[in-house]
């Protein structure tokens, strides 16, 4: 009596599958800054060395204390699907209470730097603590704002996106965090370490490795058919 031949159709499937699946990836941030404004035209127009600091500053105290923090990160490279959700997230240096809202910028911000300054920050309303919404230069607030309790330094503060696709400019996104009046705001502001924040995003297999597994798949069932 022969033996019945195996299918191939389960080989098959399982390389299949394992080229389709897309992966999580983290990135961490490229570039990064934050200005300062109030009634000062001075403070308005200082870079705020947020190198020598070691933190990025956000802070809504009033009317003469407000303080935005800028975050790019570069995807080029990451092949990263634009369509799926990501999460941004940053890490306290101070254990300080602000509440605080993230915005993502609509266009491209080549030229950012940490040099940036409250009068020359793209989309940056000048007249108050918010975000442009209109104009040649704006930006989209992601989420609700967060009331961040500041209990612990190296608490994630996370905001996720359903999609990076309206924000993606030149292999780029670059978002930007303000303070939001409340009456419990600690005088202090909210500190986040420099260089920590990350994206947590979802990445593509490289095609590559997508063609090294189908010829795994092919091999295999040549193998089993001799």
């Amino acid at each position: 009596m022969k033996t019945p031949k195996k299918s191939h159709l389960a080989l098959w499937v399982s390389a299949a599958a394992l080229m389709s699946p897309a992966s999580g990836a983290i990135i961490l941030v490229d570039t990064e800054a934050y200005v300062r404004g109030n009634t000062a035209t001075a403070e308005a127009d200082l870079d705020q060395s947020e190198t020598g600091s070691g933190y990025l500053f956000i802070k809504h105290h009033g009317t003469t204390a407000m303080r935005h923090a800028y975050l790019q990160f570069d995807l080029s490279g990451e092949n990263a699907d634009l369509s799926q959700p990501a999460t941004f997230s940053m890490f306290l240096q101070a254990a300080r209470f602000q509440e605080i809202q993230v915005w993502a910028l609509d266009q491209s911000y080549n030229g950012f730097s940490p040099t940036i300054t409250w009068n020359t920050a793209q989309a940056n309303d000048t007249s108050n603590n918010d975000m442009l919404t209109v104009g040649t230069f704006t930006a989209t607030k992601i989420g609700s704002s967060i009331a961040v309790p500041g209990t612990n330094v190296g608490d994630e503060v996370a905001v996720s996106l359903a999609s990076l696709a309206p924000f993606v400019f030149d292999n780029k996104i670059t978002f930007a965090v303000t303070g939001v009046e409340n009456a419990s705001n600690d005088a202090g502001g909210l500190r986040v370490s420099l260089g920590a924040s990350q994206l947590d995003f979802v990445a593509i297999p490289e095609p590559s490795s997508a063609a090294l597994l189908g010829l795994a798949g092919c091999a295999s069932l040549l193998r089993r058919k001799k």
